[in-house]
């Protein structure tokens, strides 16, 4: 006679139910334990720095441009950047970039210097440490100053064919600007014979090769706006030699994305003058 036995879900509950009361009241806590040390574990982990980056992770970057005289791009690789504040160096890349990581938060200042270039500095890097990003430097660019300047300087008024007046200003340069080159001349005008870099009115750039040059200047409205002068006024003229790369940096107000070496040549002043026609 064969004998069946089902086992009834109620019975065997009943028979485990305490055994697996004993079960469910260790393993419920234990599991949840894990759980929440598995969870801690893996916050902590991934709000932990790296461990060479200590507390001052982010720091600032930025780019060198090297030029000539004659606005001819050179190699940027090699400039030694310091921050003035603290003494840190590092040098540029083959790019003329570089990097200063793990910065703490505060106003720097930045030397560039390489051997045979000019030095130039960058004042007033506000930098904030943020989680994953660091503080672009604007561009600094060397530029080789301008080893030329005027020797021999004379004005006269000519008129052009709709009997316009203007300035026709004849020059000698100290040496020939080489064939295929050219530099920077810039006219300073102003009211009296002490006219200089910081005592004018109107200034205009041109850009002159070889030796002598020949340049004119039409823009008397310049002159007299805000009756600053007068038809008839007496006109104090300098002329300066400058790089030919262009000394203003286009950037936001106050805030400019790049910053120059002194390359303007004020030497052997020769002032001029002329009447307003």
């Amino acid at each position: 006679m064969l004998t069946i036995i089902v086992a009834s879900p109620v019975l065997q509950e009943t028979i485990e139910d305490p055994l697996f009361k004993l079960m469910k009241s260790f393993l419920k806590p234990t599991a949840l334990s894990v759980l929440l040390l598995a969870f801690f574990a893996f916050a902590l982990t991934g709000c932990e720095r790296e461990p060479d980056s200590g507390p001052h992770g982010e720091g600032i970057n930025g780019n060198v441009q090297i030029y000539n005289a004659y606005g001819e791009a050179q190699d940027p690789s090699g400039v030694t950047v310091t921050i003035e504040q603290t003494g840190r160096t590092t040098k540029t890349d083959s790019e003329g970039a570089y990097v200063l990581p793990y910065l703490a938060s505060g106003n720097y200042s930045l030397k560039f210097a390489k051997e045979g270039h000019p030095t130039t500095f960058v004042h007033n890097v506000e930098h904030v440490r943020t989680k994953h990003t660091s503080t672009p430097v604007p561009i600094a660019r060397m530029i080789e100053p301008s080893a030329y300047f005027v020797t021999q300087a004379s004005v006269a008024v000519n008129k052009n064919q709709q009997n316009n007046p203007y300035y026709s200003i004849t020059g000698k340069l100290n040496k020939a600007v080489p064939a295929g080159k050219e530099i920077q001349l810039k006219l300073y005008l102003g009211k009296n014979a002490a006219v200089s870099l910081s005592d004018y009115v109107h200034m205009f750039s041109y850009k002159v090769s070889g030796q002598e040059f020949q340049i004119n200047y039409p823009y008397f409205a310049s002159l007299i706006i805000n009756n600053e002068m007068q038809h008839g006024d007496t006109v104090y003229m300098v002329l300066f030699t400058d790089a030919i790369v262009e000394d203003a940096c286009d950037g936001k107000w106050q805030k400019p994305d790049c910053t120059n070496s002194s390359t303007l040549n004020s030497t052997n002043p020769i002032v001029f003058s002329e009447t307003i026609p």
